[in-house]
């Protein structure tokens, strides 16, 4: 297996575009719990609110 830099998921990623410097392919983000999820865990440099701002920013054709 050679996983790429960075954040393994970089590469097809919908939200690397809205993570500054280009972390995501040079910075592994920190795997936290997700609030109110029980124990669901993620990695990534964007907040789960952050996240789901994008999304509805982008379901309404509103730019980043």
């Amino acid at each position: 297996i050679n996983p790429p830099s960075g954040c393994a998921f970089h590469p097809r990623c919908t939200y690397k575009g809205w993570v500054p410097e280009g972390r995501c392919s040079v910075e592994r983000p920190e795997l936290v719990a997700v609030p109110g999820t029980g124990r669901h865990l993620a990695a990534c440099h964007l907040t789960p609110q952050t996240r789901q701002e994008i999304r509805v920013r982008t379901a309404t054709g509103a730019a980043q």
